[in-house]
């Protein structure tokens, strides 16, 4: 994450690194809260 910021700030399409990265991070939170929930 460090050094995105001043990689083109002016650029308003999102690379697909920079989409991708958060939709991991959220897919990575369900399935830990599914595993959570299963265990009880």
């Amino acid at each position: 994450m460090t050094g995105r910021a001043k990689d083109k700030p002016t650029q308003i399409a999102p690379k697909p690194a920079d989409v991708a990265e958060p939709v991991e991070r959220v897919a990575e939170a369900l399935a830990l809260r599914n595993m959570a929930d299963v265990r009880g």
